[in-house]
């Protein structure tokens, strides 16, 4: 098991370095949102993969778990195949959010239930559930406070308003990861939960830096290399979800 896990590590390492190198170069050349956006594709193709073999992996009720983080996943998924074919055909950033509005809500929800299945399975047993509604209201209470800087800077755009709610929901995941994952600790289940952890916390610096571009009116290619952060957000919950496989 112990060399198991360490060849899984080593390939880990080498998928984040390998995309990392691969984004730097792609910064270089021409249209380098595509190529970012390929990488992203990518990224999280196997974040996808990797839940859906674990969801596989079990059945009864968690299964029903990895169902929701299945759905949110392949969500994710499908933003990112969408970004990729509007960049290639130079579609508007905005006519593409739009289109997306339906993806997003499903990934919303999703994921929500996702994390509540989750809590109910591995942390409720041992104590009262107001411990997660308790982790949603503390990033509800952040995400408004964003929120207000946001408007009174007076900033209230399209985009900046559609960043806006990706980076308040991805706050709020946070709190509700970092709850989760700091009552689960040690063994293979503790370090799936910390790189799932780990991802939440990158994906939503990704979208703090976006959104503040957008306040500043950095186009979206001079802010392209925060889309590191999301890369490397969907290689650590890839691998974090193939480590909840026992």
């Amino acid at each position: 098991m112990k060399k198991r896990e360490e060849v899984e590590d080593l390939a880990f390492y080498a998928t984040l370095i390998s995309f990392a190198t691969l984004f730097i170069l792609g910064l270089a050349m021409p249209r380098s949102e595509i190529v970012a956006s390929v990488l992203l594709t990518l990224s999280s193709g196997f974040f996808a993969f990797s839940t859906l073999v674990t969801w596989r992996f079990y059945s009864g009720i968690i299964g029903k778990i990895y169902k929701a983080l299945l759905a949110a996943s392949l969500s994710l998924f499908t933003i990112e195949v969408s970004y990729f074919i509007g960049f290639l055909y130079s579609t508007p950033i905005y006519a593409i959010s739009i289109f997306l509005a339906p993806v997003n809500v499903t990934l919303g929800i999703s994921l929500l239930l996702g994390l509540k299945y989750m809590y109910d399975f591995w942390v409720k047993p041992v104590e009262s559930s107001r411990g997660f509604y308790k982790a949603i209201t503390e990033g509800i209470v952040v995400s408004l406070i964003i929120a207000g800087i946001v408007f009174y800077i007076g900033k209230i755009e399209f985009l900046a308003l559609r960043y806006l709610v990706f980076l308040s929901f991805s706050i709020i995941v946070l709190f509700i990861l970092y709850y989760i994952a700091d009552r689960l600790k040690g063994g293979r289940i503790g370090e799936s939960w910390k790189l799932l952890l780990i991802a939440s916390m990158l994906y939503t610096i990704r979208n703090i830096v976006l959104e503040a571009s957008i306040i500043a009116g950095v186009p979206y290619v001079k802010a392209l290399p925060a889309e590191l952060l999301a890369i490397c957000s969907y290689i650590c919950a890839g691998y974090g979800m193939l480590k909840q496989r026992f």
